[in-house]
């Protein structure tokens, strides 16, 4: 599913659909290469109950067999340690071996390093070091608050929302490149908790323009994101012109601003998973509260190597 800000929102259901169920139906009988699981903005809290839809999420990733799991960001509501020992409960719970499950990748949101005791305050972030070193511990994550790794023979990059924390832009474009030199031909999939500027629906304010920028140099690039408390039937939540942009659901409930319109409650109950071939990405979304697929007649699909000049 592709779309060009420049020339406003639409949705091309006539190429992506045939080519996505083409492509499908050509290599049905094939295996992905790397099978991953992709949710975001689960903001659970010191209340076990606040992880159920993480632990329905965990469980859809289960049923699919995915190879890895990766968190885009706001875990916890606010950085309160025992959000995350609920969340290890939870993740205990649903894979109870640690040697034998998916491997899970982490980036880090901007309600992560909020500090509780000072949630309503201007000061309320937290050293993000600091506060992720907390995280790591509890939860057992494996790899740094910045970080590369590669899983299948593919390059998967994290950061944190706020990039300078760990290094300089000019250092995130020479991983991201480094990244994308070592595996010609294949994408380079970057983890960063808000989307890169007017790509997918609603990345117009708020979001990472220089993200953006450095990505349309990279046409391997494909950004997982979250932050955006979308929908897994928001149609706009794909994007691809230099380069893709995926933004994922959010689970949880929260109350959405509309101008000039009182604020209305929405609730989040989405994931992805996106599957790896040699010749195309396929993204499967679900409801975790339902195990079938959502919207398959209309499965984003993205064939590899991806061609700038071929996006619609």
């Amino acid at each position: 599913m592709f779309f060009r800000p420049e020339f406003g929102w639409r949705l091309l259901l006539p190429v992506v659909g045939a080519v996505g169920m083409a492509l499908s139906s050509a290599a049905a009988d094939r295996s992905p290469v790397l099978r991953v699981g992709l949710m975001s903005d689960t903001h659970v809290n010191c209340d076990l109950r606040s992880c159920e839809r993480t632990r329905l999420a965990l469980e859809t990733f289960r049923r699919e067999h995915v190879d890895v799991v990766a968190h885009l960001g706001d875990l916890a509501n606010f950085h309160w340690p025992e959000a995350f020992r609920n969340y290890r409960r939870t993740l205990d719970a649903v894979y109870p071996d640690r040697n034998t499950g998916p491997r899970f990748l982490y980036a880090w949101g901007n309600h992560d390093s909020i500090d509780y005791s000072r949630r309503q305050q201007k000061d309320r972030q937290m050293d993000r070091s600091a506060a992720f070193a907390v995280m790591k511990e509890i939860i057992g994550i494996d790899h740094e608050l910045a970080f590369e790794t590669e899983i299948g023979g593919y390059a998967f990059l994290g950061f944190p929302e706020t990039v300078t924390d760990v290094c300089s832009w000019k250092e995130f474009e020479r991983r991201v490149a480094a990244a994308c030199a070592r595996h010609p031909g294949k994408p380079g999939f970057v983890l960063h908790h808000p989307p890169p500027r007017n790509t997918c629906d609603r990345s117009e304010k708020g979001c990472c323009a220089t993200s953006r920028t450095i990505f349309n140099r990279h046409p391997q690039v494909v950004a997982l994101s979250g932050h955006l408390h979308t929908t897994v039937l928001n149609e706009r939540s794909i994007w691809q012109g230099e380069f893709t942009e995926v933004q994922t659901s959010c689970l949880y409930n929260w109350l959405a601003e509309a101008e000039g319109s009182k604020p209305q409650a929405r609730s989040g109950w989405g994931v992805t998973v996106m599957d790896v071939y040699d010749d195309r990405l396929e993204f499967r979304r679900f409801d975790v509260r339902d195990p079938a697929e959502r919207c398959r007649e209309r499965r984003w699909a993205v064939p590899l190597p991806f061609v700038p000049s071929q996006a619609s």
